[in-house]
């Protein structure tokens, strides 16, 4: 170690709260004590990220540098902060569900009016109950189509800018009515006006001033509305609130592919580990081979009592169940994953609860947190996915296009299965680092290629004590496990001691028999 005390603090460095933290890139290595990690976490906007070479922290390395007792207390509070002030910048966003929303509860009401009248006058005016049947019927299209229809870009771009109404949380529209609370402000000064736009109002001159040189020099987000300002470069803008792309000149939310250098930067910046995530649908070019395919011409070539060497495990129905493992993870488990990633990048609801006052920040606040926590897990869960379809379909691929004698293609398809299960091991592990990270159950693949469900922890086996019968026998203590199997592994982690006093904290170093429990 070059220095013995923190160039931040100046303190010396120790086992316990003045740790040296070393960054997570080899390319940097900047090192600070941890209590000065912690505080600059704590101050900073931003998500987790080194001090010096501002790429961005993996939670794995969070937890294990600064301590899960830090994670889920300090910085829990500070990241909710943050991730709540992210969606309170996206209500515009929010308006135009909040308009459909409401129309949707207006014609509802008036729908259960007119059922109500039809069931008064059901047995004397039958006529009349046919005609006001076909009112309903059309409330009821009308509904639905609220449901169904999104409101079209447009429709989004009318909220341009906040309320100045104070306690309101709508957003203006192009006519400078607040989609909430229906109160008009002036469209020169953004001054409160009234329910009627028509009433007398005096602007302020250097409010119209202002508000001029916002319309002059920015355009409105066609998503959630924020004012942008163009200094120089291409058409296309990148709004930094929303995450979303449009068009300067059209004002149009550009669908294609984003070019935009603040675009790749939020990449970086939320990426694991620094590098950027792999578009969607960027695996293999013609996917997997068909079951027929494979049994025809690999199945089929390896003779019939060809087994692993080492184990034993007979080849032809590893080759299928590992043909089978790479389909489901191909084509039932990525696009699962992706389509709940896909979910949790978007609070409306939560916010729509916000805006009519049925939620508090603070519960805003939770569900976020836990929304964005999930978000985290399934991503780096996608990756490990990712990495094993697009691997092992490139395997299958290869053996397909192998025309070797038999004997030769034997030693390649076991090869070609010992580097899969190579894989299947590094994976294992990344699974294992997200099970202790998030302390929740994750994928196992065993050497049959079946995928299980396990959970990793950090707490030590704990052997059940013999209980003595009475006259001095021992009686085995019978221990009811929920369909878990126990599997012992030895690893060696650190673990700190959390005190009252944080003076009193040391950093502990522990050979733990880390408990796997593998559900049958």
């Amino acid at each position: 170690m070059e220095h013995a005390s923190c160039p931040v603090c100046t303190e010396n460095y120790n086992n316990s709260t003045l740790k040296p933290v070393c960054c997570e890139y080899g390319d940097c290595n900047f090192t600070i004590c941890k209590t000065c990690v912690r505080t600059y976490l704590l101050s900073t906007t931003s998500f987790p990220h080194c001090m010096q070479c501002k790429k961005a922290w993996s939670e794995k390395f969070i937890v294990i540098s600064l301590n899960r007792s830090f994670v889920t207390k300090e910085y829990k509070t500070h990241r909710r902060t943050l991730l709540l002030d992210r969606e309170i910048s996206k209500l515009p966003e929010t308006m135009a569900f909040v308009a459909t929303k409401t129309a949707i509860k207006e014609a509802q009401k008036i729908a259960d009016q007119y059922h109500e009248v039809l069931r008064a006058k059901e047995k004397e005016l039958m006529f009349e109950l046919k005609i006001m049947n076909n009112h309903l019927h059309e409330l009821r299209l009308n509904v639905t189509a609220l449901y169904t229809n999104k409101p079209t870009s447009e429709e989004r771009r009318q909220f341009i800018m906040p309320c100045p109404v104070d306690d309101c949380r709508g957003f203006l529209s192009s006519q400078h009515k607040c989609g909430l609370c229906s109160i008009y402000s002036c469209v020169h000064c953004n001054a409160v006006i009234g329910h009627n736009k028509d009433d007398p109002h005096i602007c302020n001159d250097d409010d119209v001033k202002s508000t001029e040189l916002i319309k002059k020099e920015t355009k409105p987000c066609p998503t959630c509305g924020t004012r942008i300002y163009k200094i120089t470069g291409c058409d296309q803008m990148w709004c930094t609130g929303c995450h979303k792309a449009f068009s300067w000149k059209t004002g149009v939310v550009d669908t294609g592919r984003i070019h935009n250098p603040h675009f790749y930067q939020y990449q970086r910046e939320n990426a694991a580990n620094g590098v950027a995530p792999r578009v969607p649908g960027d695996g293999a070019c013609n996917g997997l081979d068909l079951y027929y395919a494979v049994n025809h011409s690999i199945v089929r070539k390896l003779p019939f009592e060809a087994v692993m060497p080492g184990n034993s495990i007979p080849l032809k129905p590893l080759v299928i169940k590992l043909h089978r493992l790479i389909q489901d993870i191909s084509e039932v488990r990525i696009p699962v994953i992706r389509d709940t990633i896909a979910g949790l990048n978007n609070f409306e609801n939560e916010r729509y609860y916000y805006i009519m006052k049925k939620w508090t920040k603070d519960e805003l606040s939770n569900a976020v947190y836990r929304g964005d926590s999930k978000h985290k897990e399934n991503t780096e869960l996608l990756h490990i996915y990712e990495l094993l379809s697009v691997t092992g379909i490139e395997l299958f691929a290869r053996l397909l296009r192998d025309d070797t004698a038999k004997e030769e293609f034997y030693k390649t398809v076991v090869n070609s299965i010992n580097e899969y299960n190579n894989l299947a091991t590094y994976c294992n592990e990344q699974f294992k680092t997200i099970s202790l990270t998030y302390n929740h159950r994750v994928p196992f693949i065993n050497q049959g290629f079946d995928l299980e469900k396990v959970k990793h922890t950090f707490r030590p086996q704990i052997s059940k004590p013999l209980k003595p019968k009475q006259g001095g026998v021992v009686e085995e203590v019978e221990v009811e496990v929920e369909v878990e199997v126990e599997v012992e592994v030895e690893v060696e982690v650190e673990v700190e001691v959390v005190t009252d006093s944080e003076d009193e904290e040391q950093g502990l170093l522990y050979n733990i028999d880390n408990t796997t429990n593998i559900m049958a």
